[in-house]
């Protein structure tokens, strides 16, 4: 078997996981952004403009891993409690984070983050 005849193979494998996966959920389509807006009409409200400018506030524009401020980079929405373990849109569950931090986090908790950075 060639390269390329592995490569379809594991994209076909992939593509099947996902449509199974999919419909064993009971959703018609992988898309994240259904699946986001799904998890937060279950888990919680949807976090506003408003929310997001209170926890700017709160952590005086800086993101709350490593302290750059927003002029110097963008901050996202970091979750505390991510939605993919049970989190929800909650004010006290939305931080900045600037974008390394948030990325390098991932979908992990505090305690399961690395050591050695100042909250």
């Amino acid at each position: 078997m060639s390269r390329e005849q592995r490569a379809q193979l594991d994209r076909d494998r992939k593509a099947y996981r996902l449509a199974l996966d999919a419909r064993m959920n009971g959703t018609a389509s992988t898309d994240k952004a259904e699946k986001h807006e799904r998890r937060e009409r279950q888990l919680g409200r949807m976090s506003t403009g408003f929310d997001w400018q209170q926890a700017l506030k709160l952590y005086g524009y800086r993101c709350a891993f490593c302290g750059v401020d927003e002029r110097d980079a963008d901050l996202t929405v970091d979750h505390i409690i991510p939605l993919s373990r049970g989190g929800g849109n909650w004010q006290w569950n939305i931080r900045p984070l600037c974008e390394p931090c948030n990325t390098t986090k991932g979908s992990q908790l505090d305690i399961e983050f690395p050591l050695g950075r100042e909250i």
